[in-house]
């Protein structure tokens, strides 16, 4: 069995997603599971993925589209190692990025890390490099939207499975699941080092309404 599963939902990204699979390809930890998800992708996405597909690559399919958080979802139901890794799939990861974060966790007997990550356009030009704080709790990410999901790795032997799960939102479904964790882990913890880059892409949603909304049902339930 793998020791690191990575999730990666895709829709209509044929002009990133090869990139971002390669950039999976070149880690230097090799002990890997990569599960793509296509959302129904009406481009030649599919077309791209299965010209790299190997036997390290799953790739399913949803009928219809249904959005980021049911895609990773999907993917988590047959998740085969110990770390749930996740990748967007415009996002690129350093070579050393899953070696250096186990590291980390495994010294640091961390059940929920993330990194330091770098903003970058289309063009692939850093805008800026965000540090990632020493650490996290539930009351300080409901003020700092602070953890990209491509830095993020989480050790089921350390959290309960059917805790890694995105809410059923279209946007933030990411930040929404970090929340529920930290309910029930103390802290998060950050790894100093940019371990990957962040494709700001142009006409993307503003996803403060529907955080915010899902905060304050948190909130309520506190």
């Amino acid at each position: 069995m793998p020791k690191v599963s990575i999730i990666m939902p895709v829709y209509n990204s044929e002009k990133y997603v090869q990139k971002t699979i390669k950039s999976v390809f070149s880690q230097s930890f090799k002990d890997w599971e990569l599960i793509i998800v296509d959302d129904n992708s009406k481009d030649d996405t599919l077309k791209v993925i299965n010209k790299l597909k190997t036997n390290k690559l799953t790739i399913l399919k949803n009928k219809k589209n249904m959005g980021a958080s049911y895609s990773r979802n999907t993917a988590l139901t047959i998740a085969k190692g110990r770390y749930i890794a996740f990748l967007d799939s415009d996002d690129i990861w350093e070579k050393e990025k899953l070696e250096k974060q186990l590291n980390f966790m495994k010294e640091k007997d961390i059940a929920f890390s993330f990194s330091s990550y770098k903003r970058v356009d289309e063009k692939d030009r850093i805008i800026r490099i965000v540090d990632a704080p020493e650490k996290v709790n539930f009351s300080y990410l409901l003020k700092n939207v602070v953890i990209q999901i491509s830095t993020v790795v989480l050790d089921t032997a350390k959290i309960n499975k059917e805790l890694i799960k995105m809410p059923s939102i279209k946007t933030s479904e990411d930040t929404a699941m970090y929340l529920e964790l930290l309910n029930n882990l103390e802290y998060a913890y950050g790894y100093p080092e940019c371990l990957a880059k962040y494709t700001a892409r142009k006409h993307s949603l503003s996803s403060n309404k529907i955080l915010n909304t899902f905060l304050e049902r948190i909130c309520m339930n506190l």
